[in-house]
């Protein structure tokens, strides 16, 4: 009997912890927390899936027609340009978000870069051999133009471990970005 009474016990004096009616809730914080915008994220993907679209149908059409081919690898360009100036967009959204001043002026000068690599793209003066070395190097600028985000997040953040985990991510992304405009231009 004396069991029973401190099994009954020591099960009432837990069921509040582990009672499904706590899990019912899912704000057990008492600290309000902001939800976080997604939208850099979608901005990437959708970056992406016009780059692969762009490429795709390049690579699809490109061979009807020596009109169509050079129209189609003026597109493949403004895919590639779409691509690399919203790759920035999460990595300088997510860590200046909380300094909005800082995150809009790097947004506006990656998304005004990105402008002007996808306008070069489409012009037809910048598709001759000649200008094919300043379209890889607009190309390697819009990439190498993630430096100053990069080490103003590296001065700011230094102490934290997720600032530098993901510097090392964009270092790579910035020299897998200059490796294809080598290979490019060679």
């Amino acid at each position: 009997m004396c069991f029973h009474l401190s099994l009954a016990g020591t099960y009432c004096n837990y069921y509040p912890i582990v009672s499904p009616c706590r899990f019912m809730h899912s704000d057990h914080t008492s600290i309000p927390v902001l939800p976080i915008p997604q939208w850099p994220f979608f901005a990437f993907l959708s970056g992406a899936m016009f780059c692969l679209l762009a490429s795709s149908t390049c690579h699809l059409l490109s061979s009807y027609s020596h009109r169509l081919a050079y129209i189609m690898l003026r597109l493949d360009y403004a895919g590639i340009a779409t691509l690399i100036s919203t790759s920035f967009y999460h990595p300088v959204y997510y860590s200046f978000m909380c300094n909005l001043f800082f995150c809009n002026i790097y947004l506006g000068f990656i998304t005004i870069g990105g402008v002007a690599t996808f306008a070069v793209s489409l012009f037809p003066v910048f598709q001759i051999p000649e200008f094919r070395a300043i379209r890889a190097s607009i190309f390697f600028g819009m990439g190498v133009s993630a430096l100053v985000p990069m080490l103003h997040k590296l001065i700011v953040f230094w102490p934290q471990l997720a600032a530098l985990h993901t510097t090392g991510y964009e270092i790579l992304m910035g020299l897998l970005y200059g490796l294809s405009a080598l290979v490019y231009a060679t």
